[in-house]
C-alpha cells in the first residue's frame, strides 16, 4: 500500500473513532497514537467556526489537538495568535530564535479539541500599543487651545533633539500624531510643527515662503490658533478662518490680485506657502509660458518676471507669451496696481506761507525779542 493510501486510510479511521462515544470505547482504543490517553473528541465543523467566529485575532489562544492523528506534523498542543488567510485560519506559534513564526493549519483541517484563550486582546493591544509609543511625555490630554499649543511644542522639541531615524523619534512622532487626532489636525500642519522646531533649534526665524526645499514647502500647512481648540465648532468656523488668513498683509494682496486676474480671465493659481502668483499663458504649442507676479519690496513695488528656469527653451515659451493678449493684459494690470499703490504727492509750501505759519504761532512775547 503507497503512502498516499494509507494517510487516507488513517484519515477514514480517525473519523470512525471520532464518532464514536470515547466513553464506550475499549480501554486499548482510548489512547493516542503515542500511547497516551486521548483528551477527548474533536470539535465538530459548526463548534470550530463559532469559536473562532467568537475570537478578534489579536488574543494569544491556546489549541489542543487530538493525538490520533499520524499524519499531522505538530504538538498535542500549540499557543500563539491566529491568523486567516483566504478564508482559511493559521495558529502562529513564535519559534524562539528566529525571526518567522510557524504556521499550523488550517484549523478546519485538523482534529481540534479545545481553544482556549491564554491572554485577552486587551491586554495584547495595550502591550503592543506600549511598545509602539514609548515612554509618554504628556501626562494628560490638554483642554484648551492655549494647552494643545504648548503640548505640540513641547513634542516638536523634543522629536528635533532625537536623531533621524532613531526609535525614540519614532515613538514621539507616534505620540504627536495620536495627540493631533483628537483635534484633527492635518499631517501637513504636524510637519509645520516639527520644521519650526528644527529653526527654532537653531536659532533661525521660520518663514515657509522662504524654504530652499520645495517640496516641503509644498507639503506643509501654516496652522491657525484657531486650528488648536477643542471644540470642533470653533475649528470649522470657515468666517473666522478666513479673517485670521485675511489679516496677513501679503496673504490678502495676493487674494485681491488674484481675484482681479481672474476676471481678466488669466490662468493664476498660488502655490503652497507662497508669497508669490504663478501665471500661466497657454501657447498654440500646448505648452505654457509662465510668469511669476512678485508683491516687491514692502508690498509696494509689485513686478512681473519669468516663471520657469533660465533654459533657451523656456525663454522661448516666454518671448512667444509676450505676444499673447493674456500677457498684454497682466501688463495692464501691473501698471494699474503699481499706480494704486504709489503714494501721493506731498504739495509744495512757500517758503513766505511757511514763514509766515510760523510766525502766526509764535507769542507777541516772543517777538519782542528779535
Amino acid at each position: 500500500m503507497s503512502t498516499l493510501a494509507a494517510r487516507r486510510w488513517a484519515r477514514r479511521a480517525a473519523f470512525l473513532v471520532s464518532a464514536i462515544d470515547i466513553e464506550d470505547m475499549p480501554a486499548q482504543f482510548a489512547t493516542g497514537h503515542n500511547g497516551g490517553p486521548a483528551l477527548a473528541a474533536p470539535l465538530s465543523g459548526a463548534a470550530l467556526k463559532a469559536a473562532l467566529a467568537a475570537l478578534t485575532g489579536d488574543e494569544v489562544v491556546r489549541i489542543t489537538f487530538d493525538g490520533d492523528q499520524p499524519d499531522q506534523e505538530c504538538e498535542a498542543a500549540a499557543t500563539g495568535t491566529l491568523m486567516t488567510v483566504a478564508g482559511m485560519t493559521f495558529v502562529m506559534v513564535p519559534r524562539p530564535g528566529a525571526l518567522t513564526e510557524l504556521a499550523i493549519g488550517p484549523l478546519a483541517t485538523l482534529a481540534v479539541v479545545s481553544v482556549e484563550i491564554v491572554r485577552s486582546a486587551e491586554d495584547v493591544l495595550a502591550e503592543r500599543r506600549a511598545r509602539w509609543l514609548g515612554v509618554p511625555l504628556l501626562t494628560e490630554i490638554p483642554t484648551t487651545r492655549e494647552g494643545y499649543m504648548s503640548a505640540f511644542d513641547r513634542l516638536a522639541d523634543a522629536i528635533v533633539a532625537e536623531e533621524i531615524g532613531c526609535r525614540r523619534r519614532r515613538q514621539l512622532l507616534r505620540q504627536m500624531d495620536e495627540l493631533a487626532e483628537t483635534i484633527a489636525l492635518s499631517k501637513a500642519k504636524r510637519l509645520y510643527l516639527v520644521t519650526e522646531a528644527e529653526h527654532r533649534r537653531d536659532g533661525k526665524g521660520f518663514d515657509p515662503a522662504r524654504l530652499a526645499n520645495r517640496f516641503i514647502r509644498s507639503s506643509i500647512d501654516v496652522p491657525l490658533p484657531q486650528d488648536f481648540d477643542p471644540d470642533p465648532e470653533v475649528r470649522t468656523n470657515r468666517g473666522v478662518r478666513r479673517a485670521l488668513r485675511m489679516s496677513n498683509p501679503v496673504n490678502a494682496e495676493l487674494a485681491f490680485m488674484e481675484r482681479r486676474m481672474r476676471r481678466s480671465n488669466l490662468k493664476v493659481r498660488r502655490p503652497p506657502n507662497a508669497d508669490y502668483l504663478l501665471i500661466q499663458i497657454p501657447l498654440s504649442s500646448g505648452k505654457d509660458g509662465a510668469f511669476v507676479y512678485n508683491l516687491g519690496k514692502n508690498l509696494k513695488q509689485p513686478h512681473v518676471g519669468g516663471g520657469d528656469p533660465p533654459s533657451p527653451t523656456c525663454l522661448k515659451r516666454e518671448r512667444r507669451a509676450m505676444k499673447t493678449p493674456e500677457y498684454h493684459a497682466l501688463m495692464k494690470l501691473l501698471a494699474e496696481r503699481t499706480a494704486e499703490l504709489k503714494p501721493l504727492p506731498v504739495p509744495a509750501v512757500a517758503p513766505i506761507a511757511v514763514t509766515q505759519a510760523l510766525a502766526s504761532y509764535i507769542p507777541p512775547v516772543q517777538l519782542k525779542l528779535f
